[in-house]
């Protein structure tokens, strides 16, 4: 049975519906969703191990509309906590003295940067090969120098 609005139902005849309130009236649709504690845990797991919206949505199947609407905090500080115990994690490394942790906080979070060597070349590449040619004509396949002797 469709719901009609008040002036319709006046028009229709139907006085009760007319004149019902608004809580009173039969809604459509489906029911609101509402997540249980487990279900949140789960969305904010999800967002901590770099699932995207669309992917939990698919997992959990609600509307990513409908996730955001509802689990809007998990999703939001889910990837926090982890980058949080990973960031710790780190900081603790470097602290105990681990170069590579160190090489790493320091290209990240301080800009660091390993030098890049820059080699310019002022010939064609046609002339390049040619003084590789020319080089390698008094080599052996080794590379060690041909051995001239006078017949």
């Amino acid at each position: 049975m469709k719901s009609l609005t008040p002036a319709k139902a006046r028009k229709n005849g139907n006085i009760k519906t007319a004149d019902a309130q608004p809580s009173e009236r039969r809604k459509g649709g489906r029911p609101m969703w509402v997540p249980t504690k487990e279900e949140r845990e789960q969305i904010e797991l999800y967002t901590s191990m770099g699932y995207t919206q669309e992917q939990i949505s698919g997992l959990i199947g609600k509307s990513v509309d409908v996730l955001a609407k509802h689990c809007r905090t998990e999703l939001d500080n889910g990837m926090l906590k982890v980058n949080g115990q990973v960031g710790g994690k780190l900081y603790q490394k470097c602290m105990a003295g681990d170069t590579t942790a160190l090489i790493f906080w320091a290209k990240t979070r301080m800009g660091w940067k390993e030098p890049v060597e820059r080699v310019e070349l002022h010939m064609t590449l046609e002339a390049l090969v040619m003084q590789v040619v020319e080089m390698r004509k008094g080599q052996t396949i080794d590379g060690t120098a041909k051995q001239i002797t006078k017949e």
